[in-house]
């Protein structure tokens, strides 16, 4: 066993692993002047192959990709810890430092796998518990005739496809996905395939998809509401409807609507006020910050708090970046990421810096003692 351990503890598996990994990173720098930053970190970098494709449409992988050669290089380390590192005091320092890089690697992956990214766009005055995703979107069926709190059916955008059926016990009506469109232009007309809302006078006419990261596909769905085996009518649902349109289905009302995915907020944050201040004579961005009231029934917290380029907000397990602005300063823009992984490289790189200070450190005491004893052996 150790033989074949030894074996990928080889330093040549590093090289190779570490000149793949550059050539991986000049790749996906220069893809990304063509295609998104999403994408081709998609592509690139949270993959374990990168292909090519070809006319006939096959695909060759041409290199590893990310996860390919961070989970080569983790077991490449760790091989190399059980089978040629020497435990002693003298080297904790390279052990220190190996665990830093180790730990960096991992966390690097976890952000990958873990993380969440969000926005939260607040008019003046608007308040609100949730947040929503930039890619990611949902249709929803509202129960609203409750007297306090709505019942939210939500069905996630894996299941959304031309040709589905939607059936869950748990839902009011079944949903047959007609078509599913993902991106298209909306102009106002009359359509010809809705029957029922807001969608009968819209027209959508399918687009190619958007590139630009600061862009968002507008999705389309044309959906049959199916009630206990009768089809209540077609609807065309998007992302770029403001409101929701609404069905009663057994005495009940409830608001039906494709939205960007939320994800809910134990707080609830208002904006107070938006400060914008440019460069002078200018037109160009100096600094802008939001002044928030947070509002926490659960914690008992209510205090007003500003957030700015340089200030985010910690909460929750969450941090609110100030990341733009709109509507003539009326809008503020904040960036919500959630990273469970997030003090990781803080710590990796605590270790790192402490393993080369005691590498030193040991070293520098091991050459003292060694040039005090040529000094001793000369005078004698």
């Amino acid at each position: 066993m150790k033989k074949i351990l030894k074996k990928f503890a080889s330093l040549r598996i590093t090289v190779v692993v570490l000149i793949a990994g550059m050539m991986l990173v000049l790749a996906g720098t220069l893809a990304q002047t063509h295609m998104p930053i999403r994408e081709a970190q998609k592509i690139y970098f949270q993959s374990f192959v990168v292909p090519i494709h070809l006319n006939n449409g096959m695909s060759i992988p041409v290199l590893p990709g990310g996860y390919t050669l961070g989970i080569i290089m983790i077991f490449n380390l760790t091989c190399a810890y059980l089978t040629t590192f020497k435990w002693s005091f003298k080297r904790m320092g390279i052990l220190i430092m190996h665990s830093g890089i180790l730990l960096l690697l991992l966390g690097q992956l976890f952000t990958d796998l873990y993380s969440v990214e969000s926005q939260m766009v607040l008019n003046h005055g608007d308040a609100k518990n949730y947040t929503e995703a930039l890619y990611d979107f949902e249709l929803v069926l509202i129960d609203t005739s409750g007297k306090d709190v709505d019942r939210v059916y939500s069905i996630p955008q894996s299941k959304i496809a031309t040709g589905n059926m939607i059936a869950d016990s748990r839902l009011p009506i079944a949903i047959s996905v007609k078509e599913f469109i993902t991106n298209a232009n909306l102009t106002m007309g009359v359509n010809t395939i809705a029957t029922q809302g807001f969608g009968q006078r819209v027209q959508a006419v399918p687009a190619p998809p958007v590139k630009g990261d600061d862009k968002r596909n507008l999705r389309c769905a044309y959906v049959d509401l199916i009630s206990n085996g009768k089809s209540l009518g077609t609807w065309m649902l998007s992302t770029a409807f403001m409101k929701a349109d609404q069905i009663e289905i057994d005495g009940k009302t409830y608001d039906i609507q494709m939205r960007h995915r939320r994800y809910m907020l134990p707080m609830t944050i208002q904006l107070q006020e938006f400060e914008h201040k440019r460069f002078t004579g200018t037109n160009v961005p100096a600094a802008f910050s939001s002044r928030v009231r947070l509002v926490d029934p659960v914690q008992h917290e209510d205090r007003m708090i500003t957030i700015s380029m340089n200030q985010p907000l910690r909460y929750a397990g969450k941090t609110f970046y100030q990341a733009g602005f709109a509507n003539e300063d009326k809008t503020t823009i904040l960036q919500v990421v959630l990273n469970p992984a997030a003090m990781l490289p803080y710590i990796a790189c605590i270790l790192v810096t402490l393993g080369m200070t005691w590498h030193f450190v040991a070293h520098f005491i091991k050459f003292r003692k060694q040039q005090t004893k040529r000094d001793t052996e000369v005078k004698a």
